[in-house]
């Protein structure tokens, strides 16, 4: 029997980009070798980085015998768009389509209650929008 009563996992600076702010902030990074090239290290950035993180968290939480709780700090998206914030939300629910590649993200991952924007994704002033039923919304305070 394992003494361990539940699990957490943090992820931070996720930073999603839409597929045309990618190609749109896309450059070659000379002596790395990236499945695209890109402008900055972020997660999101990539679909394959953002694939492995997906596999490392879910092989953690789907099917696990205790509580496993994912807390997303901010900054989830880089511009705080609604269209980076849905893509946000698609990949923590499992599915985020970044173009060609099959859709991926968190399966099954306890997050709703234990995400905190950043100040990318109020960037502009944007506001931390609801973009859908118990999504990513601003914590009430």
């Amino acid at each position: 029997m394992s003494n361990v009563l539940a699990r957490f996992i943090q992820i931070s600076d996720l930073h999603i980009l839409t597929a045309d702010e990618r190609r749109k902030r896309s450059k070659p990074v000379s002596g790395r070798d990236f499945d695209e090239p890109t402008t900055a290290f972020h997660v999101g950035s990539s679909p394959a980085v953002c694939s492995k993180l997906a596999d490392f968290v879910n092989e953690r939480t789907v099917g696990a015998t205790v509580p496993t709780y994912v807390i997303v700090t901010g900054d989830l998206t880089n511009t705080g768009s609604e269209q980076e914030l849905r893509l946000a939300e698609d990949y923590l629910n499992g599915k985020a389509s970044f173009g060609d590649h099959p859709p991926i993200g968190l399966e099954g991952a306890e997050w709703r209650d234990l995400t905190v924007p950043g100040n990318h994704d109020a960037w502009g002033g944007h506001r931390w929008p609801s973009v859908g039923g118990g999504g990513l919304v601003p914590p009430t305070v």
